[in-house]
C-alpha cells in the first residue's frame, strides 16, 4: 500500500503520474486510488488545464481506468446462459 508515496511524488516529480497510470489497471490499486479524493480532483484539474500535454494524457488515462472499471463491475450481471464463453481473436499484419 505504497500508493500515498506515489501520489506525494507526483508533486515534484512528474514521472509519478505515468507509474500510477500503469499501476492503475490494477484492480486493488483503482480501489486505493479513488480512496483519495484530493489526487482525484488534481487529476481532473491536470487533465483539463495542464500546459505539458503528456501529463495531460496520462491524468486522463488514470481516470478512464478508474471510471472505466467502475462502470463494467457495476454493469456486470450474472449469466443464466449455458452457452456462455470467452473469445479472443488475434491477428498480425506486415
Amino acid at each position: 500500500k505504497k500508493i500515498p508515496l506515489f501520489i506525494d511524488l507526483c508533486n515534484e516529480f512528474p514521472v509519478a503520474y505515468e507509474i500510477l497510470w500503469t499501476l492503475s489497471f490494477n484492480t486493488d490499486i483503482q480501489q486505493q486510488l479513488r480512496a483519495h479524493t484530493a489526487f482525484l480532483d488534481k487529476l481532473s484539474h491536470l487533465a483539463k488545464h495542464s500546459t505539458d500535454a503528456s501529463v495531460r494524457k496520462v491524468c486522463s488515462g488514470i481516470l478512464w481506468n478508474l471510471q472505466s472499471h467502475q462502470a463494467n463491475s457495476s454493469a456486470a450481471q450474472p449469466t443464466t446462459n449455458k452457452n456462455n464463453f470467452d473469445i479472443m481473436i488475434s491477428y498480425c499484419h506486415k
